[in-house]
């Protein structure tokens, strides 16, 4: 119920931003409206009359990026508890806490020749199952007991570059990388199972112990190489005027396959997203003050066990043209891709994730 709202929220919000844009006594005092690819960059005109340098808008991780940019992000799922935006009697299930549980990320990125932008990555996401919960006396702790986990923390560390190939709009995106799936108790000062049993601990819930396991089955474990390929799109939209501001519709559309050499791991993902701008008409140092943004996601994933679905909304700030801060939440359905062994979703978990996402960067004027 809490996502349907959610839904009906954010289409009343882009549905009403583009039909401003039309309304005829907002579109007499339109500066311009520009369509297509560099739709929200600057784009110079040469005496000539013809137009040079378009940047066209690039997504990272369903995020939108700057010429510059590092960017980290936190993912746990209680915070869509401490956002208020799932029922409070998933907390009262026995599976709560169980699946996709926590994890973060890091990347850092520079734009080549506007039509280019490469990109390294590196994250790591922590599935867990609940094993058994006995008596046990926990240091620092005033519960009784103890959760003991058998978990899988998956590691990606991957470069990748992003070409625009045609009147930078249509674009091909490479990657190479790593991925690891650990379920042997390795850990070290980045470890998701250590984030999570620090985390329980400061809040004050039930103690939890991940233990090692053996990779259930014909499961896939240890490291292997990943390549990435895809193929996509951008469009964009944007309707200015000085007094109000202007407001800008991007929409990113791929197809993306993963091939991984861990058994069940590789997959195809068709990911579509369409994200909404306004930024208030206040300049500071030529750059703009303040923008806000909200946008949706969908991605539907081919595996070798089936199909898995994930539908993302996302809100944040954007702060001189240089930091952008934000929540975004996900919902799983499906058939689970092989390595997520532990990540129950819609059988036994609620299937909802939160995000927090930090990034700085800048563009070349």
């Amino acid at each position: 119920m809490m996502g349907r709202k959610i839904n009906f929220i954010i289409g009343i919000l882009i549905s009403t931003n583009i039909s401003i844009g039309f309304e005829p006594n907002y579109s007499e005092d339109l500066l311009k409206i520009k369509e297509g690819p560099g739709a929200s960059s600057a784009c110079n005109v040469s005496k000539a009359g013809k137009k040079k340098c378009l940047k066209p808008t690039v997504f990272v991780d369903g995020l939108k990026v700057k010429d510059v940019q590092v960017q980290a992000t936190i993912l746990n799922d209680a915070f869509p508890h401490f956002m208020k935006l799932q029922p409070e009697d998933v907390l009262k299930r026995p599976t709560d806490d169980m699946g996709l549980t926590h994890g973060f990320s890091l990347s850092a990125g520079l734009r080549i020749r506007n039509r280019s932008f490469l990109n390294f990555d590196f994250s790591r996401n922590l599935f867990t199952a609940h094993d058994t919960r006995e008596k046990f006396r926990y240091a620092g702790s005033k519960d009784e007991y103890i959760r003991h986990q058998q978990f899988t923390e998956e590691g990606t560390y991957i470069l990748t570059l992003k070409h625009f190939i045609k009147d930078e709009t249509l674009y091909v995106d490479v990657g190479l990388g790593m991925h690891n799936l650990n379920r042997g108790g390795a850990k070290d000062s980045l470890s998701t199972t250590l984030q999570q049993e620090s985390w329980h601990l400061s809040k004050g819930y039930v103690p939890v112990q991940n233990n090692p396991g053996a990779a259930p089955g014909l499961d896939a474990e240890g490291r292997s190489m990943i390549v990435r390929a895809a193929l996509g799109s951008v469009l964009g939209l944007v309707f200015e005027k000085g007094k109000l501001g202007s407001c800008t519709l991007d929409i990113d559309t791929k197809v993306e396959a993963n091939l991984v050499g861990n058994d069940g791991v590789s997959h195809i993902n068709v990911d579509s997203l369409a994200r909404l701008d306004f930024v208030l008409p206040l300049k500071f140092l030529n750059r703009d003050v303040f923008g806000v943004f909200s946008q949706s996601r969908g991605i539907l994933s081919a595996h070798s066990k089936g199909l898995q679905a994930m539908f993302e909304q996302g809100a944040g700030l954007d702060v001189m043209e240089m930091m952008t801060i934000g929540y975004r939440q996900r919902f799983y359905n499906g058939q689970f891709i092989n390595y997520q062994s532990h990540n129950k979703l819609s059988k036994n978990d609620n299937g909802r994730i939160g995000q927090f996402f930090l990034s700085i960067g800048f563009n070349f004027k």
